[in-house]
């Protein structure tokens, strides 16, 4: 195999790894959606059981646990986030990696140009 052969396999290779950078991309904006869509029906659920519940021996005990679920959902947005933030260091870093495997490919063929 000569070195060109060999570029065009690892340039393949990373490509492949930036596709499922992609997919994980698409699969971390259906996350954030459904987030969101439970949130604004959780908002909403909330409301609704705090003006039933105002007056109620319970009030306490559904507002720890609103509290707790707003917690969980902090977390959650912040470990997407920190997801979000490294695809993004991969995905630049695949990119670099493509580029410079592009430029080794032209230098071998105008190397096997000269010879």
């Amino acid at each position: 195999m000569d070195k060109w052969e060999e570029l065009a396999k690892k340039e393949k290779a990373v490509t492949k790894l930036l596709e499922k950078t992609e997919d994980s991309h698409r699969t971390l904006e259906y996350f954030y959606e459904e987030l969101a869509d439970y949130q604004a029906f959780s908002q909403g659920a909330d409301e609704q059981i705090w003006q039933v519940a105002y007056q109620s021996r319970y009030r306490s005990l559904l507002e720890n646990q609103r509290e707790e679920r707003q917690t969980l959902q902090r977390q959650a947005i912040e470990e997407l986030e920190d997801w979000s933030d490294m695809l993004k260091k991969e995905e630049q870093y695949l990119i670099n990696q493509k580029e410079e495997l592009y430029q080794a490919k032209r230098r071998a063929f105008y190397q096997e140009e000269e010879d």
